[in-house]
């Protein structure tokens, strides 16, 4: 039998969804942290819901999106394909086989051309533990 995960497919790395919910933001303490300007510190949720995944913005800064339309605080089911953007970053909701394809990556992606911008996205639990503000 294969085993089947629900993932986000940034441009550099992808990031499974583990567990019942999934955080997306800035803090290090997320389950996927993103390290870029436009994230708040806890941006957004992803949830499983009986066979399905909600997304949810958690009261973000600059916004969560799916297909193009903002997403506010009432749930919005999910389906394999759609484009997510937390703040100015964007990915891909899908589905794959669980195999060391979808490990997550653990290089960092390269630093925005702006000097002092910290890089635009990490792999979880690579975050930056220096404190911003939203």
């Amino acid at each position: 039998m294969t085993k089947l995960v629900l993932l986000l497919r940034f441009d550099n790395f992808t990031a499974p969804l583990r567990g019942e919910q999934s955080v997306v933001g800035r803090s290090s303490y997320c389950s996927i942290s993103l390290t870029h300007p436009s994230i708040s510190r806890v941006h957004a949720s992803l949830v499983r819901r009986d066979g399905y995944v909600e997304l949810r913005d958690l009261g973000s800064k600059n916004g969560t999106f799916l297909n193009g339309t903002p997403v506010g605080e009432t749930p919005r089911r999910l389906e394999l394909g759609d484009q997510l953007r937390f703040g100015d970053v964007t990915c891909v909701f899908e589905q794959a086989e669980a195999t060391s394809s979808i490990r997550q990556s653990t290089a960092r992606p390269p630093a925005p051309h702006t000097t002092g911008e910290h890089p635009a996205v990490s792999p979880p639990g690579a975050g930056n533990n220096k404190k911003r503000p939203d």
